[in-house]
Formats: structure tokens, sequence, C-alpha cells
């Protein structure tokens, strides 16, 4: 009976660590949005709840109602596109400006108004 539920607290443990998948090659944040503007759905069963590599062109940077610095990439002039919301008390190296070409690491969310993602951290400038 220990043996059994042993087995069950590992495959639970090795199931929910399955959730939380890494896609860790740059995926075009302009690719992702076109994606999700033609299929919601099945962008969310491709992208919700795995770790990203976003790389694209800032749009805007903005401090959320948390105080977080977002750094929004837009699909189209501002219309649609990725809110990236940087980890608690990061701290930015360098300062930010609009059309920077940025690879973000993040934690996808799903959608909203726009693409979310979460505990987000600048990988290469």
């Amino acid at each position: 009976m220990k043996h059994l539920l042993a087995i069950l607290i590992i495959a639970t443990i090795t199931l929910n660590s399955c959730k939380h998948t890494e896609l860790v090659f740059p995926l075009n944040s302009r690719e992702i949005t076109k994606e999700y503007i033609e299929n919601k759905h099945k962008s969310n069963k491709k992208y919700k709840y795995k770790t990203l590599i976003v790389e694209g062109r800032v749009s805007h940077i903005y401090k959320n109602s948390n105080g977080n610095t977002v750094i929004f990439m837009a699909y189209k002039r501002d219309s649609y596109g990725i809110s990236c919301t940087l980890k608690r008390n990061y701290i930015l190296k360098k300062p930010l400006k609009q059309n920077d070409l940025l690879e973000i690491k993040g934690f996808c969310i799903g959608i909203d108004e726009n693409i979310l993602m979460n505990d987000c951290v600048i990988i290469k400038k």
C-alpha cells in the first residue's frame, strides 16, 4: 500500500511539472499574434501555460497597476499584440525605447485584449 501511494505521488508530481513546458527557440511576436488573430483556441492550445521566448520590436513601455514594467510588442500600429510584464523588481540594464528589437522570455497566460506574458525577462537586446 505504501508503494502504491508513493507511485501515485510521483506520477502526480511528474504530470504537474509537464504542464509548464518551455519553447526555447525564439518565436516571432508578429507570427504568434497573427496565429491568435486567426484562431484563438488553437493558439491557446499551442502556447498557453508555456514558457516562451518571443522576439519583437518594442511598441511602447508602461507601468501596470502593480507598478511592474510592461513591454508591448504591437502587431500593427498598436492595434493588437503581446503584453510582456517583467518580473517584479526586474531592473532594466539599459533604457529601452520604441522600436528596440528584443528577445523576451516569459510565461504565456493566454489572451485577454492582447496576448499576455508574465514573469518576463529580457534575454537579448
